[in-house]
């Protein structure tokens, strides 16, 4: 047991080190520039520059203090309880929960490997490990002979939520708990109502309605959309979770092992430090420097209104209280939960949303949209946006040979009357590592990478072998990789760019003026071409293919007989249509909103649309030819099954 009650730690025992330090500053610093000086010659990394080494040392001493403050409450926190639990006669006597913590404490000040304090220190993302260091959560098993188990945030905010399970060493554990003790606000209570606050991990923001824009508390009106902010919304900023072991399965428990949490990510406006702007056509690509990404978990998705129904969680314990209070159909169940939180705190839970803010480089991805946007649970998406995102995150880490949780991405709603999207790529390592400064230079072999991870096998939209996996498992039903076809394409074909320095949002305003200079015909590098001369090389290209019959000028009609649209080139017993478009004419905003139309008529009646503009037919026609006959030989094959029921029937008007 723990013999003696741990009183502090003993600040003074650093104050040595840190005097070492400064003294030695500048030669620290210098060392710290020839470790980044080889990436930074050969130009892989512009940043970790003086600026960054001096930053590093100089904040080192607080870095450190912080750490071990969360360290030595974690410590008092689990002495506290282990004590409160052994106590013969107490109302909260349980062995079982007594030994875990005694476990834990002795994990975290006297384990050999664990409290080793190197070791602790890169756990902490403090010193350097043997990999680049990933923000980690930590979750308390519950039981003695399983030790903490930690993952990387981006995985944890989920995985470790309250109510959810998970399965270690033989246990099934069920998350309990979200422990505030260690928190950024540590010492400052002052007038704070609860330990939550106290610790100054509760914080409220406001979530835009429009553009689903997060923004802190405190400002009126969004600052990407305009529209006025409704309520703002508690969230609690967690990284140390509790379970116990759950030894009860019931049918209802069950079915939470399944559940699906409602996450969101949201690129916080003005957070960045740097950003620089690559101008590639219709494309243009912000890489920012150290911008925050906050992620958020709502709680477990609901089947009737799409929409997490919140964690319920006491803001002075952490329990959480796995039924919502006013739902008659568990009374008894929160009656049960009350009357045994009353043994350890008198606080009432509330309703929270679980936070992760962080600070990495980003790249935002400006281009035309569809407006071909669904709605599946609250959100409202375009499927063409989403699939593209993780096509070209896929794409990325096949060309930079990444592990799959070293990027993120999202897909940004785009403002009302906006026509343009916005997809947010992320690195989940704390700082960057550089790997989208890498991308923002080659996105055109990215895309390359992409259309490999997509193509190279056969599957109907997507599957586990190239866009789905258990993260983006929300993104499932908006995966159709044949809506991306020509976007790859087209961004394939690109031409390098040199960056230069912007300001955040030049990306989304160099994508309007490219619209706007080249429907006025100011920008010479795109013209409008006489019917045939792009058409012709496309169908050259098919035809060095073996493909002849498609159908030239095909009209499409709608149910009642009247004109819908007149592909170039047409299929109609397969149901695929080709455009061959000059943005000169097509790039105009009205034809472009008409176009769209046009296209989500066919996509929602089965058709695969392609669309190439001029510039990438002319440049590459058997890129573009080759999409085209793998579509063709997809669809043929699945027609050949007629007889086993996936026959295609014929589009009105064929």
């Amino acid at each position: 047991m723990i013999r003696a009650k741990p009183r502090s730690w003993r600040r003074e025992a650093l104050d040595e080190l840190f005097g070492e330090i400064r003294s030695r500053r500048d030669e620290l610093v210098e060392e710290l520039l020839k470790v980044m000086a080889r990436d930074r010659n050969a130009s892989r990394v512009v940043r970790y520059g003086r600026e960054d080494a001096t930053a590093v040392v100089g904040g080192f001493e607080n870095n450190l203090i912080d750490v071990l403050e969360r360290w030595w409450c974690r410590v008092e926190q689990l002495d506290r309880e282990f004590r409160e639990f052994s106590t013969i006669g107490s109302p909260r006597q349980d062995e079982k929960k007594a030994a875990a913590r005694k476990h834990a404490c002795y994990e975290i000040t006297q384990d050999p490997e664990r409290a080793y304090t190197l070791n602790y220190l890169s756990t902490q993302q403090l010193l350097p490990a043997y990999q680049f260091p990933v923000e980690t959560f930590s979750l308390d098993p519950g039981v003695p002979d399983t030790p903490t188990i930690y993952r990387a945030a981006a995985v944890a905010i989920e995985e470790f939520a309250p109510g959810n399970f998970v399965y270690a060493n033989g246990h099934k554990l069920r998350s309990i708990r979200v422990l505030y003790p260690g928190g950024p606000g540590v010492g400052a209570v002052g007038t704070a109502r609860s330990d939550a606050e106290a610790a100054g991990r509760l914080q409220a923001f406001h979530f835009c309605e429009v553009c689903d824009e997060a923004v802190e508390s405190g400002r009126n009106t969004c600052p990407r959309c305009g529209d006025a902010l409704g309520l703002a919304t508690d969230v609690v900023f967690v990284d140390a979770f509790e379970a116990e072991e759950s030894l009860r399965i019931t049918s209802e428990e069950e079915s939470r092992q399944r559940q699906i949490f409602d996450r969101r990510e949201s690129l916080l406006t003005q957070s960045a430090v740097t950003c620089r702007l690559y101008s590639y056509p219709l494309h243009p690509v912000e890489l920012l420097t150290l911008a925050e990404i906050l992620v958020t978990n709502w709680g477990p998705l609901e089947s009737k209104t799409g929409e997490g129904r919140r964690f319920w969680l006491c803001p002075d314990c952490g329990r959480h209280l796995p039924y919502d209070p006013a739902d008659r159909a568990h009374e008894r169940q929160v009656r049960s939960w009350r009357d045994y939180h009353t043994h350890f705190c008198s606080g009432e839970p509330v309703p929270l949303v679980l936070a992760h803010r962080f600070q990495a480089d980003c790249l935002i991805l400006n281009l035309l949209g569809r407006a071909d946007t669904r709605t599946v649970g609250r959100r409202t998406l375009s499927p063409t946006a989403v699939t593209l995102a993780e096509a070209l995150r896929a794409g990325a880490g096949r060309l930079l040979e990444l592990e799959a949780d070293e990027l993120g991405v999202f897909v940004r709603r785009p403002p009302a009357g906006s026509s343009a999207e916005q997809i947010v790529f992320y690195e989940t390592v704390p700082g960057g590592a550089g790997y989208l400064e890498e991308m923002a230079g080659r996105l055109p072999e990215a895309a390359k990478a992409a259309q490999e991870a997509l193509y190279d096998h056969d599957c109907s939209k997507a599957c586990y072998l190239c866009l789905k996996h258990y993260r983006n498992q929300g993104w499932h039903p908006f995966f159709n990789k044949d809506l991306v076809r020509d976007v790859l394409v087209t961004m394939v074909g690109l031409d390098h760019v040199e960056p230069e320095t912007a300001s955040h949002g030049a990306g989304a305003a160099r994508l309007e003026q490219m619209i706007a200079a080249r429907t006025s015909e100011s920008d010479k590098t795109v013209s409008r071409y006489p019917k045939g001369e792009i058409e012709e090389p496309l169908r050259a290209a098919l035809d060095r293919l073996g493909i002849t019959d498609g159908e030239r000028d095909f009209e499409v009609l709608d149910e009642e007989g009247r004109l819908v649209t007149v592909p170039d080139f047409a299929w109609p017993d397969l149901k695929i249509a080709v455009y061959c478009d000059s943005y000169a004419y097509h790039g105009k905003p009205d034809t472009l909103e008409l176009d769209a139309r046009k296209r989500n008529y066919l996509q929602s009646r089965g058709w695969v649309v392609f669309t190439f503009w001029g510039r990438t037919i002319l440049r590459d026609p058997e890129g573009c030819a080759r999409q085209v006959a793998e579509v063709l030989g997809s669809r043929r094959r699945q027609s050949e099954l007629g007889a086993k029921g996936t026959a295609f029937s014929p589009p009105q008007g064929a």
